[in-house]
């Protein structure tokens, strides 16, 4: 009996000091899991935000017509690659092509009138009219003559009054076109006024200036694709007709799928850290393996408030990426504003606030000692510490015990 109770005393004892000992190993993990070092570590500050793809300024052009017309031919369709230059579309230039005909006819009749100007009458012409001077001068004198022999025989009562007077209109004739002869060679002889002459010089310019217009009325119905891009949209159809009043009219969307950037929507406590030429990286739900880059290159002025919450459009210019990403895709942004290499940091649980200061109860020999600290930078799991802990220290994550 005595052995008996002899033994079930020692097994109590030893398992007395198995629970003891399993109570104190419980202890040291329970410790262990709610606790952390100060140590050094390289921090990198970033902020995060959501937000959607965008072509860059110049990177999605509408393609129209300058000119009204039939649209004959549309050489592309949505989803095709066009290259800058490329023919997009033709309009029924038949009309224009009259305007440019008509305009050459009066540049050529402007010209001409110059050239005669400039260049003045011939010799022949100048030596034909005075022939014509000395044609009329000899009917002068043939009439005349005529006419004093008819006033001769009337003053004898050898002829009737009639014959004087057809005698006098003949020689009112004569001398009307002896009149016109001598000023046909005073007009081939003379030299033209400068004024004329740059009145002609004007009218060639302004004959070259409508031929030039009507000539670029022309071109504009041969559409080219302005930028290298896709075609997003096409609004206007083959046979249709187009008036192309105040707003031209488009015909088709182009985006360069090279030049994208994400507007980022950054909360207005994060702004500050935010400048251009930070590096940010950026995932899709799209391509939810692969990560793209960028690089912050503007903040905008204006703010926009989404519940009540103030956020700030940081524009990131999209690294290229093999045409993956498209407009109003959603994308998160991570954007690095900085590191720190070799920072003396905590665990972010660490960080506690009482009574308006950042304090961290350090772990010494099974005692907790309250002490203030200041802070850094912090990402998402440590906080730099810039004084108040030293490296090695254990400092409490937990809840602080009574």
């Amino acid at each position: 009996m005595r052995k008996l109770v002899t033994s079930v005393l020692a097994g109590a004892a030893l398992l007395a000091v198995g629970w003891g000992a399993w109570t104190v190993r419980g202890s040291e993990a329970k410790t262990e899991s709610t606790t952390g070092v100060v140590a050094r570590r390289d921090l990198s500050a970033t902020v995060v935000a959501t937000g959607t793809i965008r072509p860059q300024v110049g990177a999605e052009v509408k393609v129209g017509s300058r000119v009204s017309g039939v649209l004959r031919r549309l050489q592309f369709n949505i989803g095709d690659h066009v290259a800058s230059g490329a023919l997009i579309a033709e309009l029924d230039d038949r009309d224009l092509q009259a305007r440019v005909a008509q305009a050459e006819a009066e540049l050529s009749g402007a010209e001409a009138r110059l050239g005669l100007l400039r260049r003045g009458a011939r010799d022949e012409e100048i030596t034909q009219a005075h022939m014509g001077v000395e044609d009329a001068a000899a009917t002068h004198a043939l009439a005349d003559t005529q006419f004093q022999r008819q006033k001769g025989l009337i003053e004898k009562g050898l002829v009737p009054q009639n014959d004087v007077d057809v005698a006098r209109k003949t020689l009112d004739t004569a001398d009307a076109k002896l009149r016109s002869a001598r000023a046909q060679v005073a007009l081939v002889e003379r030299k033209f006024l400068p004024e004329e002459l740059r009145a002609a010089e004007a009218q060639v310019e302004q004959a070259r200036g409508a031929l030039a217009y009507a000539r670029t009325q022309l071109s504009y119905t041969r559409i080219v694709a302005p930028i290298t891009g896709v075609i997003a949209s096409v609004s206007t159809q083959e046979g249709e007709a187009i008036s192309a009043g105040l707003q031209a009219p488009t015909f088709v969307t182009l985006v360069d799928l090279t030049r994208l950037q994400a507007d980022a929507f950054i909360d207005e406590t994060d702004i500050g850290k935010i400048t251009p030429g930070q590096r940010a990286i950026l995932t899709a739900d799209a391509f939810p393996d692969r990560e793209f880059t960028g690089t912050v290159s503007a903040i905008l002025p204006k703010a926009s408030i989404q519940q009540n919450v103030v956020y700030y459009d940081a524009v990131i210019t999209l690294d290229p990426a093999d045409g993956l990403l498209r407009p109003d895709m959603s994308v998160n942004a991570t954007i690095r504003v900085g590191e720190r290499p070799s920072a003396l940091v905590v665990p972010n649980q660490a960080i506690k606030r009482e009574g308006g200061k950042k304090v961290v109860y350090v772990l010494d020999q099974a005692q907790t000692h309250r002490r203030e600290v200041r802070t850094g930078w912090r990402d998402s799991g440590y906080t730099e510490v810039l004084s108040g802990l030293r490296e090695g220290e254990r400092v409490l994550l937990g809840a602080v015990p009574e």
